[in-house]
């Protein structure tokens, strides 16, 4: 069994070591940090977001190829005498957003659950009083998820369910997240698309 575990790791370290190498062999390239913005520090982590960048840009378009990644050369820059573009590998394998015009099926709201379960009528702006605002105003119905943090029965839940959206027409459900508190200020957004069920990890440029 350990023998199995042994060479199964060795075969996977010298694919890693050795196939970027092998596979972008007769190709010159470099990889960049993209800078942040200064003014929202917290938008991406440092280093997360990258250029690949090559002599030109049909070597450019061969490196994304082989990797069945996107290439877009509208995104394709000049920088220092190269053509460069962004680089990633989608999280999710064989990932595919959906088009902008596709109808929305669902939305996820994390709601401050203190707040959501005494009944607060007070308007403060948070996601709980955007709820509030705009379900009403739709017309089809739609799975709406609660994001919610405090291990407490059902029956709580509900019953504040009613007090703030009696009679609303969507599907609403609870999600139990494993954050200690609440962030009801939370701007991020998830691009919707298909996948396969295929899970991944993210991926790196290459090593040059």
């Amino acid at each position: 069994m350990k023998s199995t575990l042994r060479q199964g790791i060795l075969s996977a370290l010298i694919w890693v070591i050795f196939m970027p190498a092998h596979s972008f062999a007769s190709i010159s390239f470099s990889v960049q940090d993209v800078p942040g913005d200064a003014d929202f520090t917290e938008g991406a982590d440092p280093g997360s977001i990258k250029f690949l960048c090559a002599e030109n840009e049909e070597a450019l378009s061969e490196i994304f190829s082989s990797q069945d990644l996107p290439f877009d050369p509208e995104l394709v820059k000049n920088k220092d005498g190269k053509k460069c573009h962004v680089w990633y590998i989608p999280t999710l394998k064989g990932f595919r957003a959906d088009p902008e015009n596709n109808s929305i099926q669902g939305l996820m709201f994390n709601v401050d659950t203190l707040a959501y379960l005494s009944g607060r009528t007070e308007v403060v702006g948070d996601s709980l009083d955007i709820m509030k605002e705009i379900l009403p105003r739709i017309p089809r119905n739609l799975d709406i998820t609660l994001g919610v943090n405090h291990v407490l029965e059902d029956v709580w839940y509900q019953e504040a369910l009613k007090l703030h959206f009696e009679g609303s027409r969507h599907n609403i459900m609870f999600h139990q997240t494993k954050a200690t508190d609440s962030n009801p200020w939370a701007q991020d957004y998830i691009k919707s698309g298909k996948a396969g069920g295929e899970f991944s990890g993210a991926g790196s440029p290459p090593t040059a």
